[in-house]
């Protein structure tokens, strides 16, 4: 993996930094560690200061970026360790199981319904809140 760049975040920053990146041929590998690209924009509603529909503005770049040749997206996935080798890094990540087929995932939301594991929801405050194992992190 000589000559690639790894973008840690794949929220709207890391999305653009991956595109920026890749446009000019670069391989980029684009890591978040929630199952899903998009970070806290995608679960707004609004962005300051124009008010604008942000899952509006963000699902193009989503896509783009997604469909991008020169981009590999690894979502659930943790830096374990960075190590610096002459002049370049090393790089160790860890990417937990997903327990979906994304290739055959159409968003439909069955396989939320069917999981019988839930876990805590780190979105909600730390009130409490409990999601699915298997959940979506905004509506498809």
């Amino acid at each position: 993996m000589s000559d690639s760049i790894l973008v840690i975040g794949g929220g709207i920053a890391g999305i653009n930094c991956a595109m920026n990146a890749a446009k000019y041929g670069t391989k980029v590998y684009l890591i978040d560690d929630t199952p899903s690209i998009g970070g806290m924009m995608a679960r707004l509603d609004k962005t300051f200061p124009t008010n604008d529909c942000s899952i509006c503005i963000e699902a193009p770049q989503m896509y783009e970026v997604d469909n991008h040749e020169n981009i590999e997206i690894l979502t659930n996935t943790e830096v374990r360790k960075v190590k610096k080798v002459n002049g370049t890094f090393k790089v160790k990540l860890m990417q937990r199981a997903k327990y979906v087929d994304e290739e055959k995932c159409t968003g439909c939301g069955a396989c939320v319904e069917a999981c019988p594991a839930s876990v805590a929801d780190p979105l909600d405050g730390k009130v409490g809140g409990m999601r699915k194992l298997v959940s979506m992190a905004f509506p498809q």
